[in-house]
This record gives C-alpha cells, sequence and structure tokens, in this order.
C-alpha cells in the first residue's frame, strides 16, 4: 500500500517547484522561501544560511484523520483517506508593492502569496499517479477545500504566525485509471474536434440483434446478432456560451426534436474518444487509443433546481448501417 510519506513527499516537492515561479522570493534580498511537508509527525525545520542567502522554511503537516480501506491484496486495494494538512506560515505582515498598469502600485502580502501558491498547486495536483514502497503504481485523486485561516500568535523558533489549513480527501486505487485520461470531443464545422468536460461519463457498448427469430433443423429458436453499437451518456453543467456542443444543442433537441441548420445535418456528431492504452514502468502514460464515431442523440434532458445551476444530460449513440 501507498505511504502517506510518499504523498507528502510529492506535495512537498509540487509545492517548491511552484514556490520557483512565484514572488516569494522578491520579499527579502538574500532570502528564499522552501516548504517542509511532514507526514502525521516531523521535526521543526529552522531557517539555514549558506554564504549570504538565508533560506527560510514554511513547515507543514499532513495528516489522515480518518481512513476507509478495502481489498484483500495489495493489488486491489483502494483507500479513502481523509486528510488535513496545515502549513505554518511565518513573516505574515510582510508586504510589497508591485507594479500595475498605469503605474498604479498594488500591496501584495506575503500571506496572500503563500495562499495562493497552496490553492494553485492542489488544483494542479488533483490526479496523479505515484509508485508506492511496495512498486505498484497507484491512481491517487484528491479534492480539497479552500484554505482556512487560523489564529496569529507568537509561537517558538517561528515568531508571529498563521497557519493555513486545507482538508483533503484522497481517493487511491492500486493500478487504477483517472477519469481525467478519459477523453471525449466532438467535430467542429472547421474540422478541430472540442473536448467536452462532463461532471459524469458513462460507456458502454451493446449487441444489436435481428428481430427475425429464426430456428434450426430441430427446430430450436436463435437470434442472429448484427452487430453492436457504443452508447455515451454524459452530464455537464448548462451552458449557452463559447461551447460548440452547448446547452442549446440540447435544448433545440429536447423542444423541436432537431438541431436546426448551423449546427449538424440530420441530428449527427462526430466524436471522438480517447483513453490510455497502458501504464510504462516509470508511471507515465506511454500512449493512448482514439476511436471516432458518427453519433446520433438518443436521449437528452435538462435539469433546473431552485438556486442551482443548471444542468443537462445526453445519451448518444452510434450511427451505424447495419443493413
Amino acid at each position: 500500500m501507498i505511504q502517506l510519506s510518499t504523498v507528502a513527499k510529492d506535495l512537498e516537492t509540487a509545492l517548491n517547484t511552484a514556490a520557483l515561479d512565484s514572488l516569494l522570493g522578491a520579499f527579502h534580498e538574500n532570502v528564499q522561501y522552501r516548504f517542509v511537508v511532514h507526514s502525521d509527525e516531523g521535526d521543526y525545520v529552522k531557517a539555514t544560511k549558506v554564504l549570504n542567502t538565508l533560506t527560510k522554511h514554511i513547515n507543514c503537516i499532513l495528516r489522515i484523520n480518518g481512513d476507509d480501506k478495502s481489498g484483500v491484496t495489495d493489488e486491489t486495494v483502494s483507500a479513502i483517506w481523509q486528510c488535513q494538512f496545515e502549513a505554518l506560515v511565518p513573516d505574515i505582515n510582510d508586504a510589497i508593492y508591485v507594479e500595475g498598469e498605469g503605474g498604479a502600485g498594488e500591496k501584495i502580502r506575503f500571506i496572500d502569496v503563500v495562499e495562493g501558491l497552496i490553492n494553485n498547486t492542489l488544483a494542479a495536483s488533483t490526479q496523479k499517479y505515484l509508485r508506492g514502497d511496495d512498486g505498484i503504481l497507484y491512481y491517487v485523486g484528491a479534492n480539497y477545500s479552500n484554505t482556512i485561516a487560523g489564529l496569529v500568535d507568537q509561537r517558538n523558533a517561528v515568531g508571529e504566525s498563521m497557519p493555513l489549513a486545507v482538508y483533503i480527501d484522497y481517493t487511491i486505487v492500486a493500478a487504477g485509471l483517472s477519469s481525467a485520461d478519459i477523453k471525449l470531443f466532438v467535430k467542429k464545422f472547421n474540422g478541430d474536434f472540442e473536448r467536452i468536460y462532463p461532471t459524469r461519463l458513462d460507456i458502454s457498448r451493446s449487441s444489436v440483434q435481428d428481430g427475425n427469430i429464426s430456428s434450426d433443423a430441430d427446430g430450436i429458436s436463435k437470434v442472429t446478432t448484427q452487430g453492436s453499437l457504443l452508447q455515451i451518456s454524459f452530464s455537464k453543467p448548462y451552458r449557452h456560451l463559447n461551447d460548440f456542443f452547448d446547452g442549446n444543442v440540447l435544448l433545440r433537441y429536447l423542444m423541436a426534436a432537431s438541431i436546426g441548420s448551423g449546427y449538424t445535418y440530420d441530428n449527427k456528431f462526430t466524436y471522438k474518444l480517447e483513453y490510455p492504452l497502458g501504464i510504462s514502468e516509470d508511471g507515465e502514460i506511454t500512449s493512448s487509443m482514439t476511436y471516432q464515431f458518427d453519433m446520433v442523440i438518443s436521449t437528452a434532458t435538462l435539469s433546473a433546481e431552485t438556486n442551482l445551476a443548471a444542468s443537462c444530460t445526453a445519451t448518444l449513440v452510434e450511427a451505424l448501417d447495419l443493413d
């Protein structure tokens, strides 16, 4: 099973990589900041100085508050970790002025830079593959909350500081596949494909059988299978702008059983579906399989609830001529 320390180390690397391109180094000359992420517990890392460069460490801790694990062997294991990430941020009163458009300056606080860096790093780390100590490649998905600021206080070895906390739910599956690696595209009139970002995607294939039941020499009835049809069902937020396959397309079909001119001919779409073939030994996706289909809308639904964003659901069926 993958260890919490592996996830913490990966998060530490991502934070420090993001810090290199941030404003953290602009607050003090010859002072750089580095993140240290402990798992469950660890010794506080003090500031270090090499020649004229002072390195201050933003100490963080990643701990598991709840664990729901299933699976008998490591190869079939899956788990959900309810975790808390907390960063102890020093120098919270430091600020710099960044010149904006028209020469107007903007005051930026150190604590705001750290908070933004944490949020952006987590947003870019919601789905990834990490290799555990057992050599198995694990899919690690993450859902996280907004940062929660704690109380400003004088703390030993840190001075005046503020904790920033984030609650993270990790979903871990041994040799799992990320949903982000399954991609759905629709072909536009200029020949380009536009990706659809559904909140739910279901893909299935069913056989198409001949309705004329025949019998053999023994009088036993048989049903002939003519082929199969691919079916794609997806749900997404309703959008009416800047989206080729948007809510308006489904709404036209829903209300008039017709897409209409300017979209596609005869309710027919060309779709492209991509998904990985395999994972290499170093944990990277090596290649993906791409299929293109002509699809027709089978069903369409528009959902609207009070004070909630409207959503649309469509079921698309492969348009095959089986005659």
